[in-house]
């Protein structure tokens, strides 16, 4: 962790926290990062709520991406049964026009 400065060190404790909340288990974050699991648990305390709410956030981004595919799927399966609604009639019109020639 030398060599960063404070914003990156607090953009990584922030980052481990992320991961202890995702997990679960902070003594496990900690072992990962080779850190003492009550520095971890120091963090947790200090940062959870910020990084709890950056979380929601994201979940909402991608909650909101999903609806937008979903209803973009949805535009196309109308746009396609449209599309075989109207070959159909065109079908349709031109055997019309054959039998009135």
């Amino acid at each position: 962790m030398r060599g960063l400065n404070s914003n990156q060190f607090i953009e990584l404790k922030k980052k481990i926290v992320r991961e202890a909340l995702a997990g679960g288990n902070a003594a496990f974050v900690a072992r990962q990062h080779e850190l003492s699991p009550k520095t971890v648990n120091r963090w947790v305390k200090e940062y959870r709520d910020e990084v709890e709410e950056e979380m929601g956030k994201k979940d909402k981004e991608q909650t909101v991406s999903l609806n937008n595919e979903q209803d973009v799927k949805k535009q196309l399966d109308q746009a396609l049964k449209l599309i075989g609604k109207l070959q159909v009639e065109n079908e349709i019109l031109k055997d019309l026009l054959k039998k009135t020639k």
